[in-house]
């Protein structure tokens, strides 16, 4: 398994895209892609068994993906309050928040 911090470093600064050769960049892709699948499945059985913990770490997920992805210092809001109303992760340096949220399917989508 690749070190996900340092893919992520080097594809958010820019410096090493160029080096890397592009089958190492499609094994990564693959790799995260897989990964986050994984994750998303996890997310969607248990919710379905009403096993709600996933959601809770899932925003911790989140906020250090986005934190190394794009340089913010995003903290999840839920540590101090639980359940903070309308926002999940802030940072207040880049003036930046989001929602961390499970979506339903759309209905116009089901699978027959």
């Amino acid at each position: 398994m690749i070190q996900l911090n340092k893919l992520f470093h080097c594809l958010s600064t820019g410096k090493t895209c160029y080096q890397v050769a592009m089958l190492k960049r499609e094994e990564y892709t693959k790799q995260i892609s897989d990964a986050l699948a994984t994750v998303q499945t996890s997310i969607s059985f248990r919710s379905s068994m009403s096993l709600f913990d996933i959601n809770i770490s899932a925003e911790d997920f989140v906020k250090d993906l986005l934190n190394i992805v794009f340089d913010y210092n995003l903290k999840n809001l839920n540590s101090d309050i639980k359940n903070q109303a309308s926002i999940d992760l802030g940072d207040i340096d880049n003036g930046v928040a989001y929602q961390v949220h499970q979506q339903k399917p759309d209905p116009k989508y089901k699978q027959r």
